[in-house]
């Protein structure tokens, strides 16, 4: 199923360079996030993990609309204070 992964704790240390409890801490606050789901099933043996990601269409079609008027204001305000006056005559 898309956005499903099997996989290991081991696999993923390895791929990452994590150590496994990195990984069981990162994939528990996703999971409290409500962004993956994570079974460890004896049918998937004890080695294996199912892996979901929640609400795949989301992350993967995701379109960001910039608030570009917020963004005016936020330049605007730091353009000012880069500024200084040229005081140079010559």
């Amino acid at each position: 199923m898309r956005g499903q992964l099997i996989t290991s704790l081991s696999t993923i240390s390895r791929l990452t360079g994590l150590s496994i409890q990195q990984i069981r801490t990162g994939l528990k606050n996703l999971e409290k996030l409500q962004i993956l789901t994570d079974v460890s099933t004896k049918e998937l043996t004890n080695l294996a993990r199912l892996i979901t990601i929640i609400n795949t269409d989301a992350w993967l079609y995701k379109k960001e609309v910039p608030n570009k008027e917020a963004n005016k204001e936020a330049n605007k305000d730091l353009t000012k204070s880069q500024q200084s006056p040229n005081n140079n005559k010559g």
